[in-house]
């Protein structure tokens, strides 16, 4: 197995720097590898919610939109190229209840360096973020940087240290944390990945079947069984939860932030038909919904609970 192979397997160990669903302008967008022979990507996606109700008794609709990319700055560098990120995230909500903002708004953007020390690879990036209710206003503006480094250990080890700060991450916000993690390729079908703080398995006993799961304990986790049912096909089943974060200025600086966190069990069909294009479309039920105050996850209250309720989703992704 090549060394470049070998890192780029080891991957699965970076997603935790970046939570479920942010990645283009924390630590994924040097260490995330491109798709062969594309020197851009861009995932466009729209949740639906049906119509629920709050805690307190009004009607509730929510509508997210949500969209990301990353493209190299200098082609001809190919990997050697730095790269430019970005993330935005909307929610739209449709309730008459007091306590929950219309909108709310997520955006960030980063550029990426990665470059060879020695034995090492060495992955640097540096962006700026807001996220917030009153959109580029106010308090909501944060940092993002990081540094990691990934060593290969033998024919089938991973090593990587680093350092990310994130100001909008769902713990510690305000100070850097260190990534430690060992990542073993057991053989082509399995992979798993142990550290501070993550823990991340894939495993596939088929052709057609793969499962995977990673999280930090009691912060995230996300497990899915995916069916490669045909060359243009697949069909998953996935179980994750999603935590997004905004500062709002009306709030105490010691609950400054409004969270807004779900989990969700989810059915899937990806369709590859026409090159470059991949949709995604998604049924599935969301449970135990809530907005809450606090700093971190840690010590959070709850603003109000929403009801369960089933939602879709329709996700395109580009590499070109």
């Amino acid at each position: 197995m090549s060394a470049l192979r070998l890192v780029l397997l080891a991957l699965i160990a970076l997603p935790f720097l970046e939570g479920p669903a942010r990645a283009d302008t924390r630590s994924g967008l040097m260490l995330r590898p491109m798709p062969k022979g594309k020197n851009a990507e861009l995932r466009l996606e729209v949740d639906q919610y049906l119509e629920s109700k709050t805690d307190a008794g009004f009607d509730y609709d929510m509508r997210l939109f949500a969209t990301r990319g990353r493209v190299r700055l200098a082609p001809k560098l190919e990997r050697r190229s730095p790269l430019f990120g970005w993330d935005v995230l909307y929610i739209d909500t449709d309730t008459a209840d007091p306590r929950i903002p219309s909108s709310l708004v997520e955006s960030s953007i980063a550029v990426g360096f990665g470059f060879p020390v020695g034995d090492w690879i060495i992955g640097v990036t540096a962006g700026v973020g807001f996220a917030g209710d009153k959109p580029y206003s106010g308090r909501g503006w944060y940092g993002l940087g990081s540094i990691t480094t990934t060593k290969r250990l033998g024919e089938r080890d991973i090593l990587q240290f680093g350092l990310d700060f994130d100001g909008n991450r769902p713990i510690f916000p305000d100070a850097p944390l260190p990534i430690v993690v060992w990542t073993r390729i057991w053989n082509e079908k399995v992979r798993t990945s142990i550290g501070f703080p993550f823990l991340g398995i894939s495993w596939e006993p088929a052709q057609w079947f793969t499962f995977e799961f990673r999280g930090i304990p009691g912060i995230f986790q996300t497990g899915s069984l995916n069916f490669h049912v045909h060359e243009k096909w697949d069909l998953f089943l996935r179980y994750r939860g999603a935590n997004f974060r905004f500062f709002v200025d009306d709030f105490p600086n010691d609950n400054r932030r409004l969270f807004y966190t779900e989990q969700r069990a989810e059915f899937g069909v990806t369709a590859k038909f026409v090159e470059p294009l991949e949709i995604t479309f998604v049924v599935g039920w969301a449970f135990e919904r809530e907005f809450a105050t606090g700093w971190d996850v840690r010590d959070t209250n709850t603003l109000a609970g929403l009801d369960k309720t089933p939602f879709f989703a329709l996700t395109a992704t580009l590499a070109f």
